[in-house]
């Protein structure tokens, strides 16, 4: 019961706390929060678990951002079932292992974007590649340092 409450507020505060800080400050839509939630419950939850989080915080964040719904569902739903294979081959105990994992799951959640973007036909903004690096690298420490923390958390209790 602790636990389904854990995954549901951290699932509605990561995509909320992206909204609301979006909102208010543009530099904000660079740092991808629930990309960190989808990573972090792939870290501790079984492939099938972190597939259905990533499903869900993807789809709700479509439902919120205006996107077609099902492109940040599929991709949070494929690092969901990344990360969480992941963690069950490399110690993601360890915060440079943790930066590399981070990295690779925010250049591949935006890969996976762009590539549904094209596949529908949708209009890519001129100056992605900028836009997706800049993602990349500001979402991955902040990320890493968050993992590590919140899981130092959950063993302190």
């Amino acid at each position: 019961m602790i636990e389904a409450f854990k995954v549901i507020s951290i699932t509605l505060v990561s995509v909320f706390l992206q909204l609301l800080l979006t909102k208010h400050l543009e530099f904000f839509y660079l740092l991808d929060i629930p990309l960190i939630a989808v990573v972090y419950f792939g870290t501790y939850k079984s492939r099938v678990e972190s597939c259905l989080i990533g499903g869900v915080i993807g789809l709700i964040q479509d439902s919120i951002s205006g996107l077609p719904l099902g492109m940040n569902g599929f991709s949070k739903t494929f690092l969901g079932y990344l990360s969480a294979s992941a963690s069950k081959r490399l110690v993601m105990e360890q915060f440079g292992i943790l930066l590399c994992v981070m990295l690779i799951a925010s250049l591949l959640d935006s890969c996976i974007k762009l590539t549904l973007f094209f596949a529908t036909g949708l209009v890519i903004p001129s100056r992605i590649l900028v836009a997706v690096l800049m993602q990349a690298v500001l979402t991955t420490p902040p990320g890493a340092g968050a993992i590590i923390g919140m899981t130092k958390l959950d063993r302190w209790r």
